[in-house]
């Protein structure tokens, strides 16, 4: 806790070896010691190379940054380490960690989850999206999770942005969103909801897509 694990960061930095040996095996307080230069550094590329010390130090580094982040309240902050998560354990644990996060009480942690789970493409990341748009209030996050939908081609959401897209008390944009999303999709079962919407005697949308 004292000056010690501070005076290797330059050398870590640097790459130094002998600093990545103590790293390693001073275990959780040496993560502890990373998290918090990745709290404060100045460049991703900096946070990315101290996730990867995370990463080799193993399971235990990467519960010790989770538990962290569950800590942190300042949304700055968790958006840093929201980051490094893919890059800093094991690709089962930052799933099932980012399905979390789709729910933290920060806006923008929400959304940013979002469109890094639609990135990384993880295998379970469609279902957790979904399972957050249902409990959502947040307009515009729900925008970025239909979207992400939509990137991910998850098939298992036509029948949900169908209902969106029926939904004529739901807002104008989400419901042109959730038709962009089943376009994205790309699946032959997404016609129908589509057609239906221009169909005579149907209310479509005002919006024009280009």
């Amino acid at each position: 806790a004292g000056s010690g694990l501070a005076s290797l960061a330059i050398k870590l930095k640097a790459g130094d070896p002998e600093a990545v040996r103590i790293i390693e095996a001073v275990g959780a307080a040496a993560t502890r010691f990373l998290i918090g230069e990745i709290k404060t550094a100045e460049t991703n590329s900096e946070r990315l190379n101290l996730a990867g010390f995370i990463a080799r130090a193993g399971p235990g580094a990467a519960t010790v940054l989770l538990d962290e982040i569950a800590k942190t309240s300042v949304p700055s902050d968790v958006l840093r380490l929201v980051e490094v998560l893919p890059h800093a354990m094991p690709v089962d644990m930052a799933e099932m960690a980012m399905g979390g996060l789709l729910r933290h009480p920060a806006v923008a942690v929400r959304k940013r989850t979002a469109m890094m789970v639609a990135e990384q493409g993880y295998p379970r990341a469609g279902g957790a999206l979904m399972d957050a748009f249902s409990s959502e209030v947040d307009a515009a996050t729900r925008l970025v999770f239909v979207d992400c939908l939509g990137r991910l081609r998850h098939k298992g959401a036509i029948d949900m942005l169908g209902e969106v897209i029926d939904a004529r008390q739901q807002p104008e944009e989400l419901r042109a969103a959730a038709c962009l999303a089943l376009g994205k999709i790309g699946d032959p079962r997404a016609v129908a909801p589509l057609v239906k919407l221009v169909s005579k005697g149907e209310k479509g949308l005002t919006k024009i897509f280009v």
